[in-house]
């Protein structure tokens, strides 16, 4: 028996700010079109790496194995400058908080990036899929810099990502 597979559906979304368009790739679980049931979204720093992590086959063992219930997965590939795009932000104040390491600045651009995933993409989402579009409903994660931002907007963006998921 092989159950259905993972459906993965791209994007180019503009992110004005940065004058760039960004890859985002959306992994549906197999039964997504044969139902209409609204599912809970989790959102990805550094999706660009779906496949060395193997995003895919990770989800779909997990469904088969019933460990998760179907999830929306949005995998947003990093922005050229990486180092300036992850990091902190005081979004009351709407500055990134950068910070000097040995390797140079980063987070430069955090700010622009945390407004631009939660008030541009989370939006564009859950208008092109069957989201339950509540903080509640909703989860980032990332890894090293990714995650530093994935915490970033957790933290400041409470009411659109309700829950931090950050892998170190």
């Amino acid at each position: 028996y092989s159950s259905p597979r993972i459906h993965v559906v791209s994007h180019q979304v503009p992110a004005d700010s940065f004058a760039q368009i960004v890859q985002v790739n959306v992994f549906l679980p197999a039964d997504y079109q044969s139902t209409d049931k609204r599912l809970p979204s989790v959102y990805i720093n550094d999706g660009q790496d779906a496949d060395a992590v193997a995003l895919a086959e990770t989800l779909q063992k997990l469904y088969d194995d019933q460990k998760i219930r179907p999830i929306i997965v949005i995998a947003v590939s990093m922005l050229p400058d990486r180092m300036a795009t992850y990091g902190f932000s005081d979004r009351k104040a709407k500055q990134s908080l950068p910070a000097e390491t040995r390797y140079g600045s980063v987070g430069l651009r955090a700010h622009d990036y945390s407004e631009w995933l939660s008030e541009s993409l989370v939006p564009f989402i859950d208008a092109q899929y069957r989201t339950i579009a509540k903080p509640e409903s909703r989860a980032i994660l990332g890894w090293s810099l990714g995650a530093a931002n994935a915490f970033n907007i957790g933290w400041n963006y409470i009411h659109i990502q309700h829950h931090l998921l950050n892998m170190m």
